[in-house]
């Protein structure tokens, strides 16, 4: 007896609970990682120099981007550092546009720094601490935009070899911007 049409529907029927759950342990990883690291990702937007309002929108569209590439059934290893190279690469492309980035200086750096002393401190190791950070404030901003970049990033977790690879330049270029950077925030700090 032909049944191809009931068949096809049951088929149908039958697939159909397969998918969801794919679809919604998806929106789970997503959200995980979405919790696990949107915050971390968004300060370095704005230490990098993003307005929030972009640090917004790049953080949406990278997310967007790591969905898609879940979709296509790319295997990524470190979401966390994927998300930072694709959102380097948003803001290179954005900063190419337009200028719509706003310039790093000192009060970009407070929320990151903090003005105040965690709790548990005394008085004298509360100041002790906020002339530390002012100095730090001040030695940062002396980087230039590489050396801070590469600073940030590698404060992120990532290898030299894939922020060389953000930038499109050597390891060895990469580790000379750090070393750099390392060296200036430490004359600078002890000045």
């Amino acid at each position: 007896m032909y049944q191809g049409h009931n068949r096809s529907a049951e088929l149908v029927v039958e697939a159909s609970p397969l998918i969801v759950p794919a679809r919604k342990e998806l929106a789970d990883v997503i959200e995980r990682i979405y919790q696990d690291h949107c915050r971390d990702l968004y300060v370095y937007l704005l230490l990098s120099g993003s307005s929030p309002t972009d640090a917004e929108e790049f953080l949406q569209e990278a997310f967007l981007r790591l969905l898609g590439s879940f979709q296509e059934g790319k295997q990524i290893e470190n979401p966390k550092h994927w998300l930072l190279r694709v959102l380097h690469n948003i803001r290179f492309d954005e900063r190419r546009r337009s200028s719509r980035l706003v310039a790093l200086d000192v009060n970009g750096l407070d929320g990151f720094l903090g003005r105040s002393a965690p709790l548990g401190y005394g008085p004298e190791t509360a100041v002790l601490h906020s002339e530390r950070m002012e100095q730090l404030r001040a030695a940062m901003v002396q980087l230039t935009d590489r050396q801070y970049q590469c600073l940030l990033l590698r404060a992120e977790g990532l290898k030299l070899r894939e922020i060389a690879q953000m930038f499109g330049v050597s390891t060895a270029s990469i580790a000379e911007s750090c070393g750099r950077a390392m060296d200036k925030l430490g004359k600078l700090q002890h000045e």
